[in-house]
């Protein structure tokens, strides 16, 4: 902290009795050096908080393992894997302990494993019995402290390799390998491959495959809708490893994976699956010998990207989809490109820098863009003439907000006001008084929890969280909404976290009704909406958020790994701005509007993917309801009076949709209509308007 900034706290802020005695000290020229040794003992005491990253400039910092220790209350209802039998020690056999654990809690429980090596002799596997099962999240103490290994010389063999699928054969699937397998609850193969690999989550921790393992992975992860990644290191320190993070199964996505950092390994992560996307934020990958990003037939939508290789850091094949924001890209051989992709797949990349590499960006063997730095680029030469050179609007990015206090103290526990969490009792009067107890978390132990009636997040609540609890309504039909009004919570952002709504689209609405910071985080909702005739404001951060519809008001909103599914309007922004990294939906059946920007609003739509079906041909006649209710046969994407980037991938896998974009008027005519291009497979889109402007600027 500067001198200068010390003295005004000093002479302005609330002090303690030592430091009322340096203010005092400042007074009289006969002790300024006594002063002077005050401001350099407190000069640390009140050292500057760290400074946001600067969205706009994109700084490029990979991922952190300075994330703060998870302690967890033990009332929790979070199983300690050691209550299993785990020693943790580094030379138990902690296989079997863990695997009881995994099969032996119930669904959208997790697994706690305090700082400890836990060696493990066999895959950990998704299973419950000979069944495979999703809703389980496994919990570390810390990303450096708390590590799974795998014995060393446990593989000799490098396993069943093969293509089960009728995917992309170049690259063999070594499917025994993996030190652990999320599941899916409808697999029906061998390897837990399915479409409903829901809630599935790993947290914290260090996966280390251990030397003397050729072919080994670290972890063969499948997720959908509300499924992530967070703060874990997978290395493989003789690099022997075959991949880090492996999401090569039938079905993958979306799936959210932040900070993650892997060391060694042939690859250092892996897609190869048409059926949705994945969102990545914040990832470092060092010392492959292959590359460090293998990506076929799936679409990438990732910020922050460090690679410290001599190979390739992306290599993409096929019909894949790459949207790079912000990469640092070094330690490349002078014949290697840093990005190599094939048609038809295709990147968008901003902000890249790079060293040793022979060139940025390669595709089909021709280099199209060398140097050490890249602004942007588009392979689809889709930048619109919005300034010169051309590029597109670029909205400032912000990080969410990050709230840890591991003081007990200051925990409010709803079950000691009451709640029961058996799904059957009113838990409302419980959970509000928790709330209004003053402290500053308040937290769901493992259960489900009935809401009878409204919500309030007031007072000094900043955390609100549940540990894969579930809320549900009153058994009417009605869902009464979890209502965020201001509170005096000392970080200035109140966060919700780990929640889930029963009975799948079922559980709580967020009602915005203040200018405060709203941070969502691996939450399954039936929405967030700003009503009360509320004004609108304020920031709005979404992570792993599922369901919906979402109305945001003349808000700020920075949504990573977004999964609207709903049968009305998906996404209004209102007035405001919204940038989105990873949009997923699916819209069979309604086609109904997936993002309709309004009234001076500003989105900006950066990657994702839009299963479409439903009757489109009535899109091209008209219907005089559309953009009246917003349900049905609608455009996939209005525009009114409104600014809109969108840059993102159709359906690649079933259906080959005919999207529209209507950017003038709103009910009932669709004539100004515009059809963007679509084809099969993997098309990409690039939608821009300028504000204000009755007609679309050029489309390519």
């Amino acid at each position: 902290m500067s001198i200068l900034r010390l003295v005004t706290l000093l002479l302005k802020g609330t002090l303690q009795p030592f430091e009322r005695l340096c203010r005092s000290l400042l007074f009289y020229p006969i002790t300024w050096v006594l002063s002077a040794l005050c401001l350099i003992f407190l000069s640390g005491k009140f050292a500057d908080p760290p400074s946001k990253t600067d969205a706009a400039t994109l700084q490029v910092g990979g991922a952190t393992q300075n994330t703060p220790a998870v302690e967890i209350p033990d009332d929790a209802g979070v199983v300690n894997v050691k209550s299993f039998g785990a020693k943790g020690d580094g030379v138990s056999d902690d296989t079997a302990a863990i695997t009881n654990a995994i099969q032996r809690v119930p669904a959208n429980a997790f697994i706690y494993f305090p700082n400890g090596t836990y060696l493990i002799s066999a895959p950990l596997l998704y299973k419950n019995g000979n069944t495979w099962r999703a809703y389980l999240g496994l919990q570390g103490e810390s990303q450096t402290a708390t590590i799974i290994k795998l014995a060393d010389n446990t593989i000799t063999t490098i396993g069943q390799c093969g293509d089960s699928y009728g995917l992309d054969n170049r690259v063999p699937r070594c499917q025994s390998n993996a030190m652990i397998y999320t599941g899916s609850q409808n697999a029906t193969t061998s390897d837990s491959n399915g479409n409903e690999g829901y809630n599935n989550y790993i947290f914290d921790m260090t996966i280390d495959v251990g030397r003397g393992n050729p072919g080994a992975e670290g972890i063969h992860w499948i997720g959908h809708n509300s499924s992530a990644i967070r703060n874990v290191t997978i290395k493989s320190d003789d690099g022997q490893g075959f991949m880090g993070l492996d999401m090569r199964t039938q079905y993958f996505g979306p799936a959210l994976a932040k900070n993650v950092t892997i060391e060694g390994f042939q690859y250092g992560m892996g897609i190869d699956q048409s059926f949705s996307s994945v969102t990545m934020e914040h990832i470092t990958l060092l010392k492959q010998t292959t590359a460090g990003f293998l990506l076929m037939q799936n679409i990438a939508s990732i910020r922050d990207l460090v690679s410290d290789n001599t190979v390739p850091a992306v290599v993409m094949s096929g019909p894949a989809a790459l949207i790079l924001l912000g990469g640092s890209l070094s330690g490349g051989a002078p014949g290697n490109s840093a990005i190599t992709f094939q048609s038809p797949g295709q990147v968008y990349l901003r902000r890249i820098t790079s060293s040793g590499y022979g060139a940025i960006v390669s595709s089909n063997g021709i280099t199209v863009a060398g140097g050490t730095s890249l602004d942007e680029y588009s392979s689809s030469n889709s930048m619109v003439p919005t300034s010169n050179p051309a590029r597109t609007p670029m909205l400032p990015i912000e990080e969410a907000p990050e709230y840890s206090d591991n003081d007990f103290d200051n925990w409010a526990n709803v079950k000691s006001f009451g709640a029961v969490g058996d799904g059957k009792n009113d838990d409302t009067p419980a959970i509000q008084a928790a709330i209004d107890s003053g402290n500053s978390t308040v937290y769901l132990p493992f259960g489900t929890y009935r809401l009878g009636s409204e919500v309030i997040i007031r007072e000094n609540v900043c955390m609100f969280r549940g540990f894969g609890s579930t809320l549900i309504g009153d058994g009417s039909g009605t869902y009464h909404a979890i209502s965020i009004q201001n509170t005096n919570c000392a970080s200035g952002a109140v966060t919700l976290n780990l929640l889930n709504g029963g009975g799948g689209f079922a559980g709580p609405e967020i009602e915005g009704a203040s200018n405060g910071t709203v941070v969502l985080k691996d939450f399954r909702l039936l929405g967030y909406t700003t009503t009360r005739n509320w004004r609108g404001g304020g920031k709005i951060f979404l992570e792993d958020v599922s369901f919906g519809p979402y109305y945001f008001t003349k808000q700020s909103v920075w949504a990573k790994q977004l999964n609207p599914e709903t049968w009305m309007e998906h996404v209004i922004n209102d007035g405001g701005t919204l940038w989105a990294l990873g949009l997923k939906t699916e819209n069979a059946r309604n086609a109904s509007t997936i993002l309709d920007t309004r009234n001076h609003g500003i989105s900006e739509l950066l990657g994702g993917y839009q299963s479409t079906q439903g009757a489109l041909t009535n899109v091209i006649a008209g219907n005089p309801n559309c953009g009246q209710d917003g349900r049905s046969n609608c455009p996939m994407f209005i525009n009114f009076k409104a600014t809109v980037t969108i840059f993102t991938v159709g359906d690649s896998v079933w259906w080959s949709p005919v999207l529209y974009a209507r950017h003038n008027q709103r009910p009932p005519s669709l004539i100004d209509a515009d059809r963007l291009p679509s084809g099969r497979p993997g098309p990409f889109y690039w939608f821009i308007t300028d504000r204000d402007k009755t007609t679309p600027l050029p489309l390519h």
